[in-house]
């Protein structure tokens, strides 16, 4: 009883602070001001103060002349621009550098030149490869590495010139998803994969604190923000099936 005596006064303690009204401006970490509009930020600030980091000292990071190691800043948010240093190239290298690895086989931009997701499940005996980012995904058969084999696309084709064409199997209009989680369920007998759903924001949304209208922008968006759990019982979307030839969706 006591512990559930401290437990609800913890949480009576922490809507009460939610409750109130909180200053507009709030003070980083290098003293900068930032004017917070939106109230759930306002709220969240309150509660954990104001860490967004500025721009780092520019002769605290870069390359060490005399040891050739690349010295990293020790905070950095999400830039648009560059952020020159001090032995920086001015061409792109063309080298390939490797160290206790042997390369079996090269394929070029299978998904996107970006970063995307990658899980590896075995069925039956083959190896698969799940690379995926947003509205874009192949599945390779990966058993022998040195021949790769492309087994379904959807989305865009990437080319020399970037996305080109129609979506193949386009999804639903504001479905982008994001990384997705597969583990092998003993209790279940086959793989379950988590998928979670990003919300729609690059090229929309740069600073949340001083963008209020961005902010609920996305907030209100009508495309799922959160995740969907699946039981897969092949590699391929029309294996993932049970009785009512639909995929087992839970949550």
């Amino acid at each position: 009883m006591r512990h559930h005596t401290i437990y609800k006064q913890g949480w009576r303690s922490l809507f009460a602070l939610l409750s109130t009204t909180v200053a507009l401006s709030a003070t980083s970490a290098e003293g900068t001001q930032d004017t917070i509009h939106d109230p759930w930020l306002k709220k969240v600030v309150a509660l954990t103060g104001n860490h967004k980091p500025g721009d780092p000292d520019p002769t605290s990071y870069g390359m060490d002349p005399t040891t050739g190691q690349f010295i990293h800043p020790q905070r950095t948010y999400h830039a648009y621009s560059p952020k020159p240093f001090d032995g920086l190239l001015d061409y792109w290298d063309d080298k390939t550098y490797s160290k206790n690895i042997t390369v079996e086989a090269y394929y070029p931009i299978t998904v996107e030149p970006f970063h995307t997701w990658q899980n590896i499940v075995d069925f039956d005996g083959r190896r698969y490869l799940y690379q995926y980012v947003r509205r874009d995904l192949k599945i390779f058969d990966i058993t022998n590495p040195k021949d790769l084999k492309l087994l379904y696309t959807r989305g865009k084709q990437w080319g020399p010139n970037g996305p080109q064409g129609e979506e193949v199997n386009p999804y639903p209009a504001g479905d982008m998803f994001g990384a997705a989680s597969i583990q092998w369920s003993k209790a279940r007998q086959n793989y379950v994969m988590v998928q979670a759903f990003e919300i729609r924001r690059f090229g929309l949304l740069k600073d949340k604190f001083t963008q209020p209208e961005k902010v609920a922008q996305i907030r209100h968006a009508k495309h799922l923000k959160g995740f969907k759990v699946y039981d897969m019982h092949g590699p391929l979307p029309d294996q993932c099936l049970n009785s009512d030839n639909k995929c087992n969706t839970h949550g």
